[in-house]
């Protein structure tokens, strides 16, 4: 059976009853079934964890190139539940489709996407019309704006804002959506 080093994972900062808070290793759920191959470790393993967010019941990291959503409802589960075949609430693991390599730094769940940005590119993490799945995750390279890794993703109603460095200025960008999905805007 293959389980995580709770040390090394992230932890829990828990608000008790009284109003005190605890702060305390997670329980991550073990490999029950598979091997290597059937049952793949989660890319975010041996990697440093830039993000972590909750996106459509599913706790995510983001490591490297890659974005790794738990099972559906198991938040510190991170294994499929059989090692033959590919269920809807399995986990989610996948990587950017560019062209430029671009490590994940921020991840945003906004109008029913995630949005992701790296520091020369941003990203969505989408389904489509179907509920999400490890069948139906997909990621899609948006747009090609400078990132400052100084300041988050930001969501304000319907828009989303983050910003880019241009010497000693910085420019807030918008991300509107529009009828026909998201659209970055200056």
């Amino acid at each position: 059976f293959r389980e995580f080093d709770a040390q090394s994972m992230p932890h829990l900062l828990v608000r008790e009853s009284d109003g005190t808070f605890t702060f305390k290793e997670a329980t991550w759920d073990r490999r029950l079934v598979g091997d290597d191959t059937s049952n793949p470790e989660p890319s975010f393993l041996n990697r440093k964890i830039n993000d972590v967010f909750f996106h459509k019941n599913r706790l995510g990291f983001l490591s490297g190139e890659f974005v790794s959503l738990s099972r559906a409802a198991g938040f510190f589960n991170f294994w499929r539940k059989t090692g033959t075949a590919l269920l809807d609430d399995d986990p989610i693991d996948t990587g950017g489709t560019s062209n430029k390599v671009a490590t994940l730094l921020y991840a945003l769940p906004f109008s029913d996407v995630l949005l992701m940005a790296s520091e020369q590119q941003q990203f969505i993490l989408s389904s489509g019309s179907a509920p999400l799945t490890p069948k139906t995750a997909a990621i899609t390279a948006t747009t090609d704006y400078e990132v400052s890794t100084l300041a988050r993703l930001v969501a304000l109603g319907n828009n989303a804002y983050f910003t880019a460095e241009r010497g000693v200025f910085i420019n807030v960008l918008e991300y509107a959506v529009d009828s026909s999905g998201l659209e970055a805007k200056r």
